[in-house]
């Protein structure tokens, strides 16, 4: 669960947070006998720590759940695009629909439902980017994208872009 509350958080914080959470929730249980010393024991008078442990545990689970699924991973089951996306595809962008597929763009980012949660959904890239700005993305990368620009050929790019610019 904490590896999976790990995920969801920024990256820019999950080194604060490695440290400090722990550390956080270790304090908080040494001074809570010093900061609560009385107090009834019996569940039924006590509804805030009932409640507390309650809510930890549904979070525990939730995150226990999540982490199973993991949506933040790549998925590297090898997917078909779906007909829809690739019909009617001819020349570069027909090109590009494959290569979509070899280099395994489709682990990270899904098409019209099909492929990966990693990355943003490319379903409709088209209207959202130009072509100049897909191409600076795919030889350069993001924050957990891969840059390409050394592992693709211009043509392999420019049949990428083709590709992708058609998904609108």
């Amino acid at each position: 669960w904490y590896f999976a509350l790990l995920a969801l958080i920024p990256s820019n914080v999950e080194d604060w947070f490695i440290i400090g959470f722990p550390l956080l929730l270790g304090l908080m249980f040494v001074l809570l006998p010093f900061l609560a010393p009385t107090g009834e024991r019996s569940p039924r008078r006590r509804p805030w720590a009932v409640g507390f442990v309650a809510v930890f545990g549904v979070s525990v689970a939730a995150l226990v759940s999540l982490g199973s699924a993991a949506p933040w991973s790549p998925d590297l089951t090898v997917s078909q695009l779906a007909p829809q996306t690739t019909q009617g595809l001819t020349g570069p962008a027909a090109q590009g629909a494959q290569l979509y597929q070899q280099r395994g763009c489709i682990n990270c980012h899904a098409i019209a439902g099909v492929g990966g949660q990693r990355g943003p959904d490319l379903t409709r890239v088209g209207t959202r980017l130009s072509t100049d700005e897909l191409t600076w993305r795919i030889l350069n990368g993001g924050r957990n994208m891969p840059a390409f620009g050394t592992i693709l050929t211009p043509d392999q790019t420019n049949d990428l872009v083709q590709f992708l610019s058609q998904q609108r």
